[in-house]
């Protein structure tokens, strides 16, 4: 659940960051911080980084990547309900014999909230629906990335490793936009403060909690996800002024049903 705190931080940043910094000069701090961070880590283990390559260019390129420009097409209150995705994903990577009861009813309330997101682009512009369809996209090599890293042995480790990792993947995006003259280098202290609590909450410690959880409680740390879009919803409202149709509204509701109804105790005591 804290992990879904801090992920609900990150959709109002990153569209904050896009107006201040443009697209390219977010990615672009956004590598610089990573990689810095990792830094703090120290030297990685032996064969550690050939572990840590392929979830690292799942998350930073393909999650942050294409989260960082949906945001910059569509506004977050209503791009933040695709992130629903990451639960479907992820339950449907689980076999079926783990599980329970209630994993089909949760999939169904997050998917309906998805679906709610999509709906209310036909709302806004066109171009909202494209803005949609790529953080959907990001959100599935997110659960991809995130479920390939190595278990963790603790809260700290599994921080280390999703810095590591993240890190690998931000030389690559860099090497990218450098490559094809997008890098773009922001003098503004705001936005590079923005990014480093960007990169130290949400994808350092939330993900470093999201690795824990998942390889302890796989549907409950799914579907905590989903208590993502109420709060990015709201934040994105209150501090960018993005629209707040009701659409939105009911799929938020429907997000934080499915994380209700996973996390439910099923033995009272």
């Amino acid at each position: 659940m804290a992990a879904a705190g801090l992920f609900a931080t990150a959709p109002a940043l990153t569209q904050l960051l896009d107006a201040r910094a443009g697209t390219a000069g977010t990615l672009t701090l956004r590598c610089v911080v990573t990689v810095v961070a990792a830094v703090v880590f120290g030297r990685p283990r032996r064969g550690e980084l050939r572990q840590l390559l392929a979830p690292g260019l799942a998350i930073t390129v393909g999650y942050y990547g294409a989260t960082t420009i949906g945001y910059a097409i569509a506004p977050a209150s209503v791009a933040s309900l695709s992130l629903a995705a990451e639960p479907l994903v992820l339950s449907a990577l689980l076999p079926l014999r783990a599980q329970p009861r209630r994993a089909v009813p949760v999939a169904v309330l997050a998917g309906s909230s998805m679906v709610l997101g999509s709906g209310a682009s036909m709302h806004l512009a066109n171009r909202d629906a494209v803005g949609i369809g790529v953080v959907a996209l990001g959100a599935f090599a997110f659960v991809i990335g995130a479920r390939a890293l190595p278990r963790p042995g603790g809260a700290l480790d599994a921080v280390r490793i999703a810095a590591r990792a993240q890190a690998l993947g931000a030389v690559a995006l860099l090497l990218v936009l450098v490559l094809v003259r997008h890098a773009a280098v922001t003098s503004n202290p705001l936005s590079w403060l923005a990014m480093a609590g960007l990169v130290a909450g949400s994808s350092l410690v939330g993900i470093g909690l999201f690795t824990v959880a998942t390889h302890g409680a796989p549907l409950i740390a799914a579907a905590s996800l989903a208590l993502t879009q109420p709060l990015a919803s709201l934040l994105a409202t209150l501090v960018l002024h993005d629209p707040f149709p009701p659409a939105v509204v009911v799929g938020s509701a429907l997000g934080a049903a499915a994380v209700l109804l996973a996390v439910w105790p099923t033995n009272p005591r």
